[in-house]
């Protein structure tokens, strides 16, 4: 039986920094950007998060008492111009799905562009889960922390 395909999301945004000063922000101040009040699986109790930056580096939350909340797992790394990693914040979904993370020199300025899909995975709850991400409050919020520090920094 042939499932249907999902369109994937896609959110972006252009930051006044060079590509490689980008790359950096996304990925070494991960922690710095994210907003993990309300996005992550402790909340009020996440302490920082983290994306370790190498193929198979684990993406994850750190709450208070040390414990860590798996998010993800980098597949592919190729700074400055692009991330990929599986994203499984809720560990009882039937498996990942997939988030590229393009950064596009454009001038003076960068294009980070996310790509969010395999939303196959989810089956029958795959609009209901696409949904969230797909909300303001989602990706488009996620990318907004990200911009103003992409923003604010200067090599």
């Amino acid at each position: 039986m042939e499932q249907a395909t999902i369109a994937p999301i896609v959110k972006s945004v252009t930051v006044n920094c060079s590509q490689e000063q980008a790359f950096r922000v996304f990925t070494q101040r991960f922690g710095e950007w994210w907003p993990l009040r309300t996005h992550s699986m402790g909340e009020e109790n996440a302490e920082s998060a983290v994306l370790e930056p190498r193929v198979g580096g684990r993406i994850y939350e750190l709450n208070r008492g040390g414990q860590e909340g798996y998010w993800g797992t980098v597949t592919l790394w190729d700074p400055p111009n692009r991330l990929e990693f599986d994203w499984q914040v809720n560990p009882t979904a039937p498996g990942p799905t997939h988030v590229a993370v393009c950064f596009t020199p454009q001038g003076e300025t960068t294009v980070v562009e996310l790509e969010h899909g395999r939303w196959e995975i989810h089956g029958p709850q795959a609009d209901e889960a696409r949904g969230s991400y797909a909300s303001e409050g989602g990706w488009a919020l996620v990318l907004e922390g990200f911009a103003r520090m992409a923003n604010s920094r200067s090599d």
